[in-house]
């Protein structure tokens, strides 16, 4: 069984809103991750047979996504409460949590992937003796940033997700699990948690009751205030309309960024293939009749050495071509500025 399968099922979550843009958040992922199959690895035919290529790339994708997280959200930013003593509490919170860095990833993550959430969660909770009433002396906040491809909409407007369920893997004595939290409306209008816990087993999910992690089935939070949160870039989604998720900063730029990564890619090549090497006859790669010394350091690369037979006016060659390196690298810039 799979997670959508049981959501679908248990849920009514609909499937086909995520299956039309999961080919996009995968495309944007793997240019967030600087490597693109059929574009960053490739071949070329020598004459003889084709040689596999691996593009050198600037991962400009990634440092979009950084620019943009450092522009909207950085250590500048503040939050301030009119109460001191209430400012003071949350301070203390928020350095707990590492709110400020968890923001920076969940937004960086938004803008690669086209939409991110981050989830509150509250752990260290216990039950009294009999069960009576829940024990908060010991709990502790905690928000996880959870990327776009776990997270499942089930209910939506224009404003923004209301009820949405989330997917996690956890480990416990080395077996892999798979959470699903689902936070949805009861009827008075309070956001209850339901946890399902699932065993892993390569990709086939089972479930099985939450008490073996330590996670209640079921949390009535009595408060209509969302315990998520989505992100998504302040841009239109022009690929899919009506549709809760967004979409990544470089969407539109796609072909830009294999401009850029074509003409570093360029000029790396350019400098391998054009360094300096010397060409030497086979028999000046023996010992002399002195000192017994080699002649040329046999671990040299950028010393070819000629086949048998070469003549006397073969003795020693060289060969060293003018690098092209200004011209490229103006067609680098010229593409970044155009991607900029």
């Amino acid at each position: 069984m799979k997670l959508e399968d049981f959501l679908k099922k248990t849920y009514n979550y609909n499937p086909e809103i995520k299956d039309s843009i999961k080919s996009y958040i995968e495309m944007w992922k793997s240019w967030y991750q600087g490597n693109v199959k059929k574009f960053h690895q490739y071949y070329i035919y020598n004459g003889k047979k084709s040689i596999k290529q691996q593009r050198y790339t600037m991962n400009m994708a990634k440092e979009i996504s950084e620019d943009w997280s450092d522009i909207l959200w950085s250590e500048k930013c503040k939050i301030a409460l009119p109460n001191e003593k209430s400012q003071e509490q949350f301070d203390e919170i928020i350095d707990n949590i590492d709110l400020y860095a968890i923001i920076n990833q969940a937004i960086e993550k938004s803008g690669a992937l086209g939409t991110s959430a981050t989830v509150v969660s509250v752990y260290d909770i216990k039950y009294n003796g009999d069960n009576a009433y829940l024990d908060t002396s010991e709990a502790k906040t905690r928000i996880d940033v959870v990327e776009a491809e776990n997270v499942y909409p089930l209910s939506w407007t224009n404003k923004g997700i209301t009820e949405c369920a989330f997917g996690s893997v956890i480990y416990l004595e080395g077996q892999k699990y798979v959470v699903c939290s689902v936070h949805k409306l009861n009827d008075k209008g309070n956001y209850i948690i339901l946890n399902h816990l699932f065993k892993d087993n390569n990709g086939q999910l089972t479930e099985i009751t939450t008490e073996q992690s330590g996670v209640f089935s079921q949390f009535d939070t009595q408060s209509n205030i969302k315990w998520f949160q989505v992100f998504k870039p302040l841009l239109t989604n022009n690929l899919f309309s009506n549709s809760p998720f967004g979409i990544s900063h470089f969407a539109n730029a796609i072909d830009n960024l294999k401009s850029v990564d074509i003409a570093f890619d360029t000029i790396q090549h350019e400098i391998n293939t054009g360094r300096r090497r010397i060409f030497a006859r086979a028999d000046m790669f023996n010992y002399d009749d002195g000192e017994q010394k080699l002649v040329f350091d046999p671990n040299d690369v950028s010393i070819y050495q000629l086949p048998q037979g070469a003549t006397k006016d073969d003795l020693v060659q060289s060969e060293s071509e003018n690098f092209r390196t200004e011209q490229l690298i103006n067609s680098l810039n010229t593409a970044l500025n155009i991607l900029g």
